[in-house]
């Protein structure tokens, strides 16, 4: 959505390109657009050419879109219907852009983070993002400003969903994690590093009572306990 240069009222438009590289569509430049079209067509798949810059930019995007088309894939619980993505959060005058919002499918609220690459910021991040969605929930901001359909939401706080490949996570999640809340119910995904075939999970951490439980989800095994 743009703006006319005189009178300011709003018009729609599309804005393509790559970075600083990004101009609005128009006859003189159509053929770049296409020419785009065709790099991206030939290059963002799951088997593209991995040196090719458009494969590697925004992995976290590319993730994004995978779990936003199926989201129960990170936790059975969450539902397909109601997903939103780069959900804007404010915490005073600072404003976030959450990954992924959805619901359970009893109308609890689930906040799913993101990262493609390792990250000591992820649980730190995953958390401050919680505290926003658990603020505006509160308020019952996300049903007046639209957000699911009206449907009625749980009372109970959000579910706080972090993932990341599984040999991409930073080796101070742990100790960060073992300091949580008990009141915030998280779970930890890690998925395939082949995650842009299809995010499937290899193993999960949950919070029980104080304690982090581990499962490889290859039988369901436990495989390690800690205090």
């Amino acid at each position: 959505m743009g703006a006319e240069a005189v009178t300011f009222r709003a018009k729609q438009e599309i804005v393509f390109g790559v970075g600083a590289e990004e101009r609005i569509l128009e006859d003189r430049n159509y053929p770049l657009f296409v020419q785009l079209l065709t790099a991206l067509r030939n290059a963002r798949h799951p088997y593209g050419p991995r040196h090719d810059r458009l494969f590697r930019m925004h992995p976290e995007r590319w993730l994004e879109s995978l779990v936003r088309a199926d989201v129960s894939v990170i936790d059975e619980r969450l539902e397909t219907e109601s997903v939103y993505s780069q959900v804007p959060a404010f915490s005073a005058a600072d404003r976030a852009m959450i990954d992924v919002l959805t619901l359970t499918r009893e109308g609890r609220l689930a906040v799913v983070e993101l990262k493609a690459d390792e990250d000591i910021h992820l649980p730190l991040q995953g958390l401050d993002y919680w505290a926003r969605v658990q603020w505006h929930h509160r308020r019952g901001e996300f049903l007046r400003f639209g957000y699911f359909g009206g449907r009625v939401l749980s009372e109970d706080s959000p579910l706080l969903f972090l993932v990341a490949p599984a040999l991409h996570v930073h080796p101070a999640t742990d100790v960060i994690l073992r300091y949580v809340s008990p009141e915030i119910e998280w779970a930890f995904v890690g998925i395939d590093e082949r995650w842009r075939e299809g995010a499937r999970v290899v193993f999960r951490k949950r919070a029980h009572h104080g304690d982090t439980d581990t499962r490889r989800l290859s039988g369901q095994r436990e495989i390690a306990r800690s205090a």
